[in-house]
């Protein structure tokens, strides 16, 4: 079966399928799915990619506009049963073809030092470490991607 990704502009799809986001938010970060719905709702041009096989919802990426020209991918996760299969990547590869589409030139995205997949999936995708910052005794490793 072949994984789908689909685009939610308007939040519905993703609000449809809230209870799996939240529920993969807590299995990757432990807690906070309140925190995050409430920063997810606060976000009023936020846009979803999520990945299908079938009628299974396997993953999702979000992103906001940190500028005009800047898209923020803010948040992400694939089940583990389906990790290191290449859907983290399909999605994206959409959110960046979305965004070029949108005429943004550059994505910025973070991540924390224990998510090493996901770094090495940036580094290999074209995006550069432009710098560290600390958030509540966590190093995070800022990287950004030109799109043009």
């Amino acid at each position: 079966m072949q994984i789908e990704i689909k685009m939610d502009a308007d939040k519905s799809l993703a609000r449809a399928n809230w209870s799996f986001i939240a529920k993969l938010h807590d299995d990757f970060f432990g807690s906070g799915a309140d925190k995050f719905q409430r920063r997810f709702e606060e976000k009023p041009e936020l846009v979803s990619h999520l990945a299908f096989l079938g009628n299974e919802l396997i993953g999702f990426k979000m992103a906001y506009p940190q500028s005009p020209d800047c898209l923020y991918s803010w948040m992400g996760g694939v089940t583990p049963e389906h990790r290191r299969s290449g859907v983290a990547l399909k999605l994206m590869q959409a959110q960046h073809e979305w965004a070029n589409a949108e005429g943004y030139q550059r994505i910025i995205t973070k991540s924390t030092n224990h998510f090493v997949p996901m770094i090495l999936l940036n580094l290999k995708s074209g995006f550069i470490i432009t710098g560290t910052e600390e958030d509540k005794g966590r190093l995070k490793v800022v990287m950004e991607k030109n799109l043009i």
